[in-house]
């Protein structure tokens, strides 16, 4: 991502309140890390993640079939923020 691209995206979300500033990060960081579907990530339920292990079990897919998903740290950290 560009720096522009960056700047413009923080600027974005400054007006938001800072719950929905967290969870936009968090997906953001999700789906970036873990290559899950936008439809994947609306579908999550907090139950679905096990942040300890970075690991998202995905009940159904495009597929049809449930299957694993990781994710990086740093999706990791901004989902505990976000759920705290």
């Amino acid at each position: 991502m560009a720096k522009q691209d960056r700047i413009d995206t923080l600027e974005y979300f400054k007006d938001f309140d800072k719950e929905t500033q967290l969870q936009c990060i968090a997906i953001i960081h999700l789906v970036a890390s873990s290559g899950m579907r936008a439809t994947e990530a609306y579908r999550l339920t907090e139950k679905d993640i096990y942040l300890d292990n970075r690991i998202i079990w995905l009940n159904v897919s495009k597929t049809g079939n449930g299957r694993i998903v990781l994710f990086n740290n740093r999706a990791r950290i901004s989902l505990k923020e976000y759920f705290s």
